[in-house]
């Protein structure tokens, strides 16, 4: 029947206050007990909460609000249950070591994740809040199928690397097979898939122009992943681990080859301009922060300014928000 009190607006709040509620009572648990193991399931299952709350309360149950629904509670529910078996076998998460006990550090990474929770699931939050008179379009199919390439690409390469990782051969070696030859970072494309589908797909409920709001979705899921606590940090990272050495090598030629974000095949990637593989590929100078000896697209004088900037950022402040979104 639906519940007319249950508008975009009020949606867009509730959800916000509920958020803050979850990841605020989950932070002092966190903090007060030392305890590792319930950040990022708290981070997830926060999704499914709240997206599950408005199709509750906005009682309309349309074909496309259950559709965005249930793809949230698919990709969410995956990955809880992905991170926290990652973090019951390790018996802890290293990306809190420097910051658990630095309250104001620690609590920046709650309220990262509460903001992560809320501008994601928007699309659906806003979608269960519209009447459901509005049917089924080709944005809701070209949404679905967006969906569908990000969730599989996410849990492709997150069973190849786990693959890879449990075989002892591979000990001290970085994960250069199946789709990680095509991109350095194939799970982090797969999430950004993920949140544009979603987005799409919520774009047929309504003409009001409030239905865009949901653009924050794919527009904050790219910031966090491209420039702020995921690609950046790995790719610094990885540099440091396998830049120099034994694979140091093999791994520049991997990455010369190997497009950072979008997934393509490495002929295709090897033959395109410094300047495309930057705008069109996200191949920014930063990435080559950590060592020197990977090369940088952009020259080497970008790349000892990357190394400089990238290793401060991570020393500094960047540390706060080291809690990296999907995956690490």
């Amino acid at each position: 029947m639906g519940d007319l009190w249950w508008t975009p607006e009020r949606a867009l709040l509730w959800s916000w206050v509920v958020t803050c509620g979850i990841q605020g009572s989950c932070f002092l648990i966190a903090a007060k007990c030392k305890f590792d193991k319930i950040t990022d399931f708290a981070g997830s299952m926060n999704f499914i909460i709240i997206a599950l709350m408005s199709l509750i309360i906005g009682d309309w149950y349309s074909a496309r609000q259950i559709i965005l629904v249930a793809e949230v509670l698919i990709c969410r529910f995956e990955l809880a249950i992905f991170l926290l078996m990652r973090v019951l076998k390790r018996g802890k998460d290293d990306r809190f070591d420097e910051v658990r006990e630095h309250f104001c550090r620690f609590f920046g990474f709650w309220v990262f994740q509460a903001i992560w929770a809320w501008t994601c699931t928007a699309p659906a939050v806003l979608a269960c809040a519209m009447p459901a008179d509005a049917p089924l379009d080709y944005r809701d199919f070209v949404g679905i199928a967006v969906f569908v390439v990000g969730v599989s690409m996410q849990f492709l390469a997150d069973y190849q690397k786990s693959e890879f990782r449990a075989n002892p051969a591979n000990k001290g070696k970085f994960c250069d097979v199946g789709i990680w030859s095509w991109s350095r970072h194939p799970n982090y494309w797969g999430e950004i898939l993920i949140w544009t589908g979603i987005f799409v797909g919520s774009l047929a409920a309504t003409d009001n122009s409030i239905i865009w709001a949901g653009l924050m979705s794919p527009l904050y899921t790219l910031l966090i992943l491209l420039g702020f606590s995921g690609a950046p940090i790995a790719e610094s990272e990885s540099n440091k681990r396998y830049g120099r050495g034994a694979n140091a090598e093999a791994y520049a030629e991997w990455r010369r080859a190997t497009s950072p974000i979008v997934v393509m095949p490495q002929c295709l990637y090897r033959v395109l301009p410094g300047a495309v593989r930057l705008l069109c590929c996200c191949e920014f100078p930063c990435y080559a922060a950590g060592s020197t000896d990977v090369e940088n697209p952009l020259g080497a004088e970008a790349a000892e300014k990357a190394t400089y900037d990238g290793g401060e950022a991570l020393h500094g402040e960047g540390d706060a928000a080291k809690g990296e979104a999907p995956r690490a």
